[in-house]
């Protein structure tokens, strides 16, 4: 999604206007889901699991080729849901020095200098600033979170690789929870997961996964 990031600067005349073209998100055939999504996610997309030696992510498949929810017009299909790594578009953390800074992506037509929301006033953020800050914190700390969700799920072994046929076109580096290996868990062992909250994920990731015939390619 992001060409060409660059580190937020103090300016007072840089604007950001609402976005309604999701153009920018067509491509993607997948979307990062945290924890704090997943049960409103698991409504309209088919969630799974996507880990290797860099990362462990809750993945929402959008398409195999494309974005299917995302029509000509550029406008996001109705009763899906948006997931926030591609709402928090054009903003982006990006470390630097051990810290994450606020950057944008400078290609998108939202950040101007003509319309919508000030940035900055007397070189400071304004609210809206702030708002978005909190948008960014509250993101990153519901990834991390995700994070220690997904090594405890690991520990239980009970995910299994899956292989996505959608028109023809195959999808393959997820996994999801095997039922059976679910329900042979250990009765002390699936206690624990039930007053921790890991069962109720797992129940809402197994519901998600029935949207998947509203892929069409």
């Amino acid at each position: 999604m992001y060409k060409k990031v660059k580190v937020l600067e103090k300016d007072n005349k840089l604007k950001v206007k609402e976005i309604t073209d999701y153009t920018y998100a067509k491509d993607l055939t997948s979307s990062i889901i945290t924890i704090d999504e997943v049960y409103e996610a698991c409504k309209s997309l088919s969630i799974f699991f996507q880990i290797n030696e860099k990362n462990k992510n809750l993945v929402a498949i959008l398409g195999a080729k494309y974005n299917n929810f995302v029509n000509k017009e550029g406008k996001w299909e109705k009763n899906i849901y948006i997931p926030a790594y591609i709402r928090r578009y054009p903003f982006i953390f990006i470390e630097k020095d051990n810290n994450l800074i606020l950057a944008y992506d400078e290609e998108s037509k939202a950040v101007n200098t003509k319309e919508g929301k000030t940035l900055f006033n007397d070189n400071e953020p304004t609210q809206f600033t702030q708002k978005i800050l909190d948008f960014m914190k509250e993101y990153q700390i519901s990834y991390t979170k995700t994070q220690k969700l997904i090594e405890e799920i690991e520990k239980l072994d009970i995910l299994e690789d899956v292989v996505l046929t959608i028109n023809n076109n195959k999808l393959t580096g997820i996994k999801k929870v095997n039922e059976d290996k679910l329900n042979n868990l250990e009765d002390n062992k699936l206690l624990e997961i039930t007053k921790n909250g890991i069962y109720k994920f797992i129940i809402a990731h197994l519901i998600s996964l029935s949207n998947i015939n509203k892929l069409k390619g």
